[in-house]
């Protein structure tokens, strides 16, 4: 089994970033996904060129912060921040061109930096949305990059128009969830031959931070499990090799 273990967020805030790079460095993340409309987006990639052997893909993103293409209206509320991931109907009807534009945008700015991204996810799921899920799917084909999958259906659905993915997707790893036990227990129940991506959500907190997302005290936690799952030797016992989203480009869709 080969496994991703992506870290979400990078950019967000320095204390994230700092998190994500030190669970690189404990050698459990293998990966992670940048913000590129976030505030510390230049401390992250400062930290990312420091940190070789690192994945990098972008975590497009349209329901937090402001956007790079400016006024997209569909896309954005009066105070020119975009539209909350609460906002479903709002959400459900925004302009795929607008979408495109600003999607396309983000992953340019990182191409701009001399980067090429590994691959692309997204922000708060928002492909479950069928207008941003098949934007999606066209800039994965405009880039040839691998693609997060969401669950099986989607997985079909983006490998039959040709985009990589991997088998599948370990998304529970969070709050409560988020121990070196539960983490243990799901991976033994993938077949040898699968390509899995775990989610995972690592940073450390500040007051910026703790201010901005809800998503806060876990964070550091996620860190401490993930070192545990680590050193607890499954990795080796199952011979799972740790990878990056160059793997999946690299690969077939069967892996």
């Amino acid at each position: 089994m080969k496994l991703v273990v992506n870290a979400d967020d990078f950019g967000f805030s320095k204390s994230i970033n700092r998190g994500i790079i030190n669970a690189f460095k404990i050698g459990i993340v293998s990966s992670t996904t940048i913000m590129m409309n976030m505030p510390s987006v230049n401390h992250a990639i400062k930290l990312y060129k420091e940190n070789i052997g690192l994945g990098l893909g972008v975590h497009l993103n349209i329901t937090e912060g402001k956007p790079l293409e400016g006024k997209l209206y569909s896309l954005i509320k009066e105070n020119g921040e975009f539209h909350s991931i609460h906002d479903f109907k709002q959400l459900a009807r925004t302009k795929q061109d607008q979408i495109y534009k600003e999607l396309r945008a983000q992953i340019n700015r990182l191409i701009s930096e001399g980067i090429n991204p590994t691959h692309l996810d997204n922000h708060h799921f928002i492909h479950k949305f069928r207008n941003i899920r098949e934007t999606i799917y066209t800039l994965a084909l405009e880039y040839n990059l691998p693609i997060r999958i969401c669950d099986v259906n989607h997985r079909n659905e983006a490998r039959k128009l040709g985009i990589k993915t991997v088998d599948f997707l370990i998304d529970g790893f969070y709050k409560e969830n988020a121990t070196k036990e539960k983490l243990e227990k799901t991976v033994m129940d993938f077949p040898e031959y699968a390509v899995v991506e775990l989610m995972t959500h690592p940073g450390y907190m500040d007051e910026d931070t703790m201010n901005r997302t809800e998503y806060n005290l876990s964070r550091e936690k996620e860190i401490q499990e993930l070192k545990k799952f680590k050193e607890g030797g499954i990795l080796n016992k199952l011979g799972i090799e740790l990878i990056s989203y160059k793997y999946v480009k690299a690969n077939s869709n069967s892996c």
